[in-house]
């Protein structure tokens, strides 16, 4: 076969592709978590893995929710509440709402009331609160997002994983899910019954 190359031609795209997190990993990451035997890290982490699975949203969005976001959804008489997210990718502020269990909200507020408080209050103090939910444990910032993807390197590295776990993983898996309910609730049997339903963007977002 012939091939050419010359400087004007485009590099190859990355041909490699991030399927997203199995059901295998996932369990394995939160079991391992679930370990630690400091608690407030233990509750801590598994609210982080919790919000990638109820949330989809990206690393640096789940770091930006705060307190009062927490709590105004707890106070929703919907049977699902709904969570403020920031949207990032975007050139102005925008956010959204998402439906998330309220046993996960429970879960937040209560990691909120028995162990950030007190961190906040030992570290930077309760004048100085940030607000925002997730922290460090010892300085009492809010968490990065570099940190997070520290962590979630070495809790993989500390399961001994034949997978992958990146946080965006499991964007890539809530993502995956909401389109097999899509198919599954409205009996979509054939690539082109799907592609219309996308297709028809009225309809799509009233689903």
């Amino acid at each position: 076969s012939i091939s050419f190359s010359h400087s004007s031609f485009p590099f190859p795209s990355n041909k490699q592709k991030r399927y997203p997190i199995s059901n295998d990993v996932a369990s394995k990451v939160y079991k391992h978590v679930k370990k630690n035997p400091n608690i407030s890290l233990r509750i801590r982490n598994t609210c982080l893995i919790d919000t990638l699975e109820q949330t989809g949203a990206r690393r640096q969005e789940i770091l930006l929710i705060k307190v009062e976001d927490v709590s105004k959804a707890l106070q929703s008489e919907l049977i699902c509440p709904m969570l403020q997210l920031r949207t990032l990718k975007t050139r102005r502020e925008l956010f959204r709402v998402i439906p998330v269990p309220k046993t996960y909200l429970q879960n937040l507020s209560l990691y909120i009331r028995r162990f950030r408080k007190k961190i906040i209050e030992r570290t930077i103090g309760l004048s100085n609160d940030h607000g925002y939910v997730f922290i460090s444990h010892t300085s009492g910032k809010q968490l990065s997002p570099e940190t997070f993807t520290t962590y979630m390197h070495k809790w993989a590295r500390e399961t001994i994983l034949s997978g992958q776990a990146f946080a965006h993983l499991y964007r890539h898996r809530f993502i995956t899910e909401k389109f097999k309910c899509l198919i599954l609730e409205h009996q979509i049997n054939s690539p082109d019954s799907f592609r219309q339903l996308l297709i028809n963007t009225h309809k799509f977002q009233q689903i």
